[in-house]
C-alpha cells in the first residue's frame, strides 16, 4: 500500500453501459443473484455513468433497430442488468416561465436572439418548448425515464452542441432524440437536431483547425466518428468491427484523436475476450487505428475518466480491470498512466490498494479515477478517485508532478459510496487552488452535496454545503466567481462560497454535465436535455483560470500546455 504525508479533513452508484454491437446476436444475460441484499451479479458489475432516476416517462418506442450514419443497422443492446437501487428524487415542476419566448428578427433588448441572413441547414427540433423569465431562456424536449445526459455542452461555431444519450436496460420506451445531436443555435435562439449520429455519454471535442467535430458512441454509431463542422456529416471513424465503444471524452495532438474504450464484464468484452476493450487507441484521418495500448500489450483498464494532454504526453484513468471471469491480476485498472504519442507507458499512478479496491456495498464501488486528470498548467496535475483507494474508504485528491510523482493529497470525508461522479472533476484557479464537490452520501442523490477549496499544498476548506447537489463540476468565472448547481438552481458564488446570485434551472432534474460561459451567458444542459440559457449575469467568461470546467474549455479539447 501506498502512503504519502497528507492533510485529513473533517468527516449512481452508476452503473448500466450500453454498448454498440456490431453483431446484434450478442446479448448480455442477466445473471444470477451473488446473495447480495439488493443487487444481483450482473448488476452489482454494470455501470450506468449519469444521474438520477427521471420520473416524468415520454413518447417514443423503442425501435427495432436504428441505423448510423454510415446506414449501418443496429439493434438495441438486449440486457437483463438494472440500475442498483438509489435514494429517489421526485422532481419539482419544471420551471414556470413569465411569458413565451418568440425569436425576432429584430432585436430589442440583449436577450432577443438575432436574425442570421445565412439559412441553417438543419432540421429545427419541432417539439422544442421555449420559455422565458426575465434573465433566464429555458428550452425543454420530450425524454423518457432512460434519458441520462452527461455531454457537457461545447461551442461549435454558432451552435451550443451537446448529445444526447438514453440508457437501454430495462426501457420500453425511449425519447425521440436519443440518437441525436443537438445544437442550440446562438444567434437565432432555435433548437436544431445537427445529426442522428448515435449516443454519446462523452462530451464532444471541437478541433476548429481543422473544421471537425469527434464524437464518442455508446451505442447506435460508429464507436468515435470524426464530424465536419459545416454539415455535421460524418467524414471518418473507427474501423468496422472494433467491437468496443467508448464513455469518456479524447484527445487531439498532431492530426491523431486518442480514445479509450469501455471494458464491461460481460460477453461482449469477455466471452471471448475482446483484446480492444480498455484500451487506448489513435485514430488518424484515413479512419486507421495506428497507434494502440490493449491487452496485447498487458493492459486492460476501462479508460472511464476523459483522456488530458499536456501538448506533449497523454493523461489516462481507468476503472475495472475484467479479463474473462477474472479481474485479480493487475493491468493497470483503477490507475493513472502517462503516456506518450506513441501510447508507450511512460509513468503510472495507483495508490492504496494495487488496481482496484472495492468498498463492498456492490455494483460500482471500485475506486475509479473520476472526470479526468486535471493538467494545472505549472508541471503539476491534480486527479481524484470515484470511492476510497483502501479500506479507510476516505475520499482522495492527489497533486501530482509531470511524472506522476505525488506532491501531496487531501483527504476529506468517509463513504462506502461514489463520492465524486464519472464526468467531475477538479477545477484549478489562477492562483493553483482547486475546487471540488464531493458527495459523502452518494453521487446524485438527495443528500447534500459539499464544495471543497483546496491548496496547492493540499489543505483543504468546506465552503459550502449543497442540498440535492454534487454531480455536476464547479466552474470558475472571472478569477472571483464560482458555479454550483444544486436542486434545480445554479448558483454564482464568491471563491469563499457565499452566494451572490442564484437562478432556476429547467427543471430540478439533476445536472451531470459542466456549465457552459460564452460570450457573458451561462448554458446549462440536465440529464433530461432541457438547456438553460442565463443571460446578464454579471459574469462575462473563465479568467485566468488554467482549467476551469470539465474538459478545461469551450472546445472541449481536454488539452493545457504547461508553462514549465
Amino acid at each position: 500500500m501506498k502512503r504519502f504525508t497528507h492533510f485529513i479533513a473533517t468527516p449512481v452508484l452508476l452503473g448500466l453501459v450500453g454498448l454498440l454491437i456490431a453483431a446484434p446476436h450478442l446479448t448480455r444475460p442477466a445473471a444470477a443473484d451473488d446473495g447480495h441484499p439488493l443487487l444481483s451479479a450482473a448488476a452489482q458489475h454494470a455501470r450506468t455513468r449519469a444521474g438520477m432516476p427521471i420520473v416524468h416517462a415520454t413518447n417514443a418506442a423503442t425501435p427495432a433497430a436504428f441505423v448510423d450514419a454510415d446506414h449501418t443497422a443496429f439493434l438495441p443492446l438486449v440486457s437483463g442488468v438494472n440500475s442498483a437501487p438509489r435514494p429517489t428524487e421526485t422532481p419539482a415542476a419544471p420551471h414556470t416561465p413569465t411569458s413565451t419566448l418568440t425569436p425576432t428578427a429584430t432585436p430589442t433588448s440583449t436577450l432577443t436572439p438575432t436574425a442570421t441572413s445565412t439559412p441553417i441547414a438543419f432540421a429545427e427540433v419541432s417539439d422544442a418548448v421555449y420559455q422565458q423569465s426575465g434573465d433566464v431562456i429555458t428550452v425543454t424536449i420530450p425524454y423518457s425515464p432512460c434519458t441520462r445526459v452527461s455531454s457537457s455542452p461545447i461551442l461549435v461555431g454558432d451552435f451550443v452542441v451537446w448529445g444526447m444519450y438514453d440508457q437501454l436496460s430495462g426501457c420500453s420506451s425511449h425519447s425521440p432524440h436519443y440518437t441525436s445531436l443537438l445544437g442550440y443555435h446562438i444567434r437565432t435562439g432555435k433548437l436544431y437536431r445537427l445529426a442522428q449520429s448515435g449516443s454519446s455519454e462523452a462530451t464532444l471535442l471541437h478541433q476548429p483547425d481543422n473544421g471537425l467535430l469527434f464524437q464518442n458512441v455508446v451505442f447506435g454509431g460508429n464507436t468515435v466518428s470524426a464530424l465536419d463542422t459545416a454539415r455535421f456529416d460524418k467524414l471518418y471513424g473507427v474501423p468496422q468491427g472494433f467491437r468496443a465503444t467508448s464513455d469518456a471524452s479524447g484527445v487531439y495532438l498532431n492530426g491523431l484523436y486518442y480514445f479509450g474504450t469501455i471494458n464491461p464484464p460481460g460477453d461482449v468484452c469477455q466471452n471471448p475476450v475482446n483484446a480492444n476493450c480498455g484500451g487506448v487507441f489513435a485514430l488518424d484521418a484515413s479512419g486507421a487505428l495506428v497507434h494502440s495500448l490493449n491487452l496485447d500489450d498487458g493492459f486492460r483498464s476501462w479508460i472511464g475518466a476523459g483522456l488530458t494532454s499536456d501538448g506533449q504526453f497523454i493523461y489516462a484513468g481507468g476503472a475495472e480491470q475484467f479479463l474473462g471471469d477474472a479481474s485479480s491480476a493487475y493491468l493497470y485498472g483503477c490507475s493513472v498512466v502517462k503516456l506518450d504519442q506513441q501510447l508507450n507507458i511512460v509513468a503510472t499512478f495507483d495508490p492504496g490498494v494495487q488496481g482496484c479496491h472495492r468498498s463492498g456495498v456492490g455494483q460500482n464501488d471500485e475506486d475509479a479515477v473520476a472526470g479526468e486528470v486535471v493538467i494545472a498548467g505549472d508541471g503539476t496535475l491534480w486527479v481524484n478517485f470515484s470511492h476510497g483507494v483502501d479500506d479507510r474508504n476516505v475520499y482522495a485528491l492527489y497533486h501530482l508532478d509531470a511524472n506522476l510523482a505525488p506532491i501531496c493529497v487531501f483527504e476529506g470525508p468517509s463513504s462506502l459510496l461514489m463520492m465524486t461522479g464519472y464526468y467531475q472533476s477538479p477545477t484549478v484557479d489562477k492562483d493553483g487552488n482547486v475546487y471540488v464537490l464531493i458527495s459523502p452520501n452518494g453521487v446524485g442523490g438527495n443528500g447534500v452535496g459539499q464544495l471543497w477549496k483546496v491548496t496547492s499544498n493540499c489543505q483543504g476548506t468546506k465552503l459550502a454545503d449543497l442540498p440535492q447537489g454534487g454531480s455536476s463540476t464547479p466552474v470558475l468565472a472571472d478569477d472571483q466567481r464560482v458555479l454550483t448547481i444544486s436542486a434545480g438552481q445554479i448558483q454564482i458564488r464568491t471563491l469563499a462560497g457565499d452566494i451572490v446570485k442564484s437562478y432556476g434551472l429547467a427543471s430540478s432534474a439533476n445536472v451531470i454535465a459542466s456549465p457552459m460561459i460564452a460570450d457573458g451567458v451561462i448554458y446549462v444542459v440536465d440529464v433530461t436535455g432541457a438547456l438553460t440559457v442565463i443571460h446578464n449575469s454579471g459574469l462575462q467568461g473563465y479568467g485566468a483560470a488554467p482549467w476551469p470546467r470539465y474538459r478545461h474549455d469551450n472546445a472541449g479539447s481536454g488539452v493545457q500546455p504547461s508553462t514549465n
